[in-house]
């Protein structure tokens, strides 16, 4: 991956969820649990915790020295496009909905051979009139609204010329 190279990750299926099912799958396995952390693990797993997560395949990656060269540089990618969506609620709702860590989990077959990049931007957001501990929720179809309302498709990070030339 190419320094600011743009991804596209529609083969992917992106979920927003506030059930711990799919966390408390990934944090069976001890490596990936240690490698995640206590703290991060735990706000994962508390209650009304909301967070995306993508269950996909890596496609043209053979190894893991290969998904070292880009591991952190698409963590981020990812990041910054769920950040862009929280954007877009606000035009939906006024809200305090923020983003703040997110993982990159990678294995071949199962959860033991695993490698994880993390990060973290730094954005916390307050609704209007400066709250923080409201808890902002959103129907399926205002959430809808929201994706609908982005100039770029949720995830389709660049055009599809600029995809194309690449």
């Amino acid at each position: 991956m190419q320094q600011n190279q743009r991804i596209n990750l529609d083969d992917y299926r992106a979920r927003i969820t506030n059930g711990s099912r799919e966390f408390e799958k990934i944090l069976q396995n001890p490596e990936t649990n240690e490698r995640i952390g206590f703290h991060s693990a735990n706000e994962f797993l508390a209650d009304n915790t909301t967070y995306v997560y993508i269950d996909g395949e890596l496609e043209n990656i053979i190894s893991f020295e290969e998904i070292d060269t880009i591991g952190l540089g698409f963590s981020f990618s990812l990041l910054r496009e769920i950040q862009y969506l929280t954007h877009y609620l606000w035009t939906v709702k006024d809200n305090n909905i923020y983003v703040r860590d997110g993982f990159l989990i990678v294995y071949e077959n199962n959860f033991r051979d695993v490698g994880t990049y993390k990060a973290s931007v730094s954005a916390i957001n307050s609704t209007a009139d400066n709250l923080r501990d409201v808890i902002s929720t959103f129907s399926d179809e205002e959430l809808d609204r929201a994706v609908s309302t982005m100039e770029e498709k949720l995830f389709d990070l660049g055009s599809e010329e600029n995809n194309n030339n690449q």
